[in-house]
């Protein structure tokens, strides 16, 4: 596989989307290259991805396994559920060529077109994989749903029965929650009705809060939701700035008062205003007891990430925030996103065309890929970057011994910049530690977009870090 990148951001990328850094480089940068033999190489070499990268495989065994499942828009009928079944069933094939793809696994998140799938459709996809699959006994079960499918209570009793614990709602917006989904990175017309150019509506919030209660009813240990936010009103020519939206906090306050114990802040806008809006909201957070997670995540503080928090051991994964280490993720359908400690590789949603393989005995048609073999440098960053975006600090020395760097010499430019950022109060930085502020962690996504070598490849203003004219204004205008 090829080490080197292009200085052009990927066509398919979106220069506005709000970083989250649960894979790093993000699936923008992900090349055709990565074909089956980098993959292997990946298997081969795999050890435990656990907290902030460190491949340390603290707290569980290194040999389980997370799976990944994306589920598409399926078409009506039996005929459709009865391809994509064949689909799973041939990426599992490719998959357990290799021997970490065969173990046990403790982590199982479904995301993508699920109210498409429906009840018997899920019932016939988890038989499937509990068949292919040995599950551990305290293995966890999430799924990431969208609201709109929630009404469906038979398709959450259902859920709940096969043993999905976790739930998560997804709001009608473009979300970042699974990276790759099809579903989920697409805005269908229904969808662009309901949200409009400018944000949700207070009536799909308020619909939002009820759902949150309706899942509770099933039994889900977790239930959580997506606040999508910068929906202010519009001026005569776009919007008006400095104006909040009530609807967005009266919308926080019912989802608090429904018992949700995750939330996720989400916004597409690029409006510097939205700021003060999301200040409020964090501000409604703390006083009602919720711990910021990551970037855009807080959860109350009984969640079982916040205590993995509390003892570093939050990991990142492409489908969010656990607090299981693996040794792999293994994705299972178009468009899903797999792990390794050093490789990010993902799903072609079609099926390259090509000749039927035949791998252990059965005929399978091999998915195409796309992905990323980590070079030392992205692994350095990765480490830090997802150090302070979990923890909210970064362990100078820790990193120094890990990876055989002096961090000072390494991150030079960059610390000059964290430099402005302690100016403006965003940051400490003392003795080996980089700490965030109250501040700093509202900006947390921009403060992590420092160390983003990628990020930094379309912005002239990083590439002259040391001079005087380094203006902190790009960094910090977009939150």
């Amino acid at each position: 596989m090829k080490e080197g990148t292009s200085d052009a951001m990927p066509s398919g990328a979106d220069p506005y989307a709000l970083r989250r850094y649960a894979i790093y480089p993000e699936r923008g940068w992900f090349v055709d290259a990565f074909d089956e033999a980098a993959l292997a190489a990946c298997y081969a070499s795999a050890s435990p991805i656990s907290g902030a990268g460190l491949g340390d495989g603290a707290g569980t065994d290194p040999a389980h396994i997370a799976l990944s499942v994306v589920v598409p828009a399926l078409a009506p009928g039996n005929a459709a559920y009865l391809a994509f079944a064949r689909r799973i069933d041939d990426d599992i094939a490719f998959h357990r060529q290799w021997d970490p793809a065969r173990s046990d696994v403790v982590e199982l998140h479904w995301s993508g077109a699920l109210g498409l799938l429906g009840a018997s459709g899920t019932a016939r996809l988890v038989a499937l994989l509990r068949q292919r699959f040995a599950f551990a006994r305290d293995a966890r079960w999430s799924v990431s749903l969208d609201w709109r499918a929630a009404h469906d209570e038979t398709l959450l009793h259902t859920l709940a029965l096969n043993g999905f614990a976790h739930l998560e709602l997804r709001g009608g917006a473009t979300t970042t929650a699974q990276p790759g989904g099809i579903a989920e990175g697409t805005r269908s017309s229904a969808e662009r009705a309901d949200v409009g150019e400018q944000g949700p509506t207070d009536a799909k919030r308020r619909r939002l809060a009820e759902l949150v209660a309706l899942a509770r009813t099933h039994g889900f240990a977790t239930v959580g939701a997506v606040l999508e936010y910068g929906a202010g009103p519009r001026g005569p020519r776009g919007p008006a700035l400095g104006v909040q939206s009530p609807g967005t906090l009266h919308a926080l306050d019912a989802l608090i008062a429904e018992g949700v114990t995750r939330i996720r802040l989400q916004t597409r806008c690029t409006r510097a205003d939205v700021l003060a809006e999301r200040v409020a909201l964090v501000e409604r957070l703390h006083a009602c007891g919720y711990v910021q997670l990551g970037i855009d995540d807080y959860a109350r503080r009984d969640d079982p990430l916040v205590l993995a928090q509390r003892f570093g051991r939050l990991v990142c994964k492409p489908f969010g925030l656990s607090s299981r280490a693996t040794r792999a993720v293994v994705p299972l359908g178009p468009g899903a996103i797999g792990a390794t400690a050093d490789a990010y590789f993902q799903h072609l949603e079609a099926v390259p065309s090509g000749p039927v393989r035949s791998i252990t005995g059965r005929k399978v048609h091999a998915p195409g890929l796309r992905g990323w073999r980590l070079s030392a440098d992205d692994a350095i960053r990765r480490t830090v970057i997802q150090s302070l975006a979990t923890n909210f600090f970064i362990d100078r020395q820790a990193i120094e011994l890990a990876h055989n760097i002096e961090f000072s010499d390494y991150f030079a430019n960059e610390i000059r910049v964290l430099r402005r950022c302690a100016n403006a109060g965003l940051l400490s930085l003392e003795g080996n530690f980089i700490e965030t502020t109250d501040a700093g962690r509202v900006r947390l996504g921009n403060l992590c977009g420092i160390f983003d070598r990628y990020r930094h490849m379309r912005h002239t203003w990083l590439r002259s870090l040391a001079g005087t004219a380094c203006s902190l204004e790009p960094l910090l205008a977009v939150c």
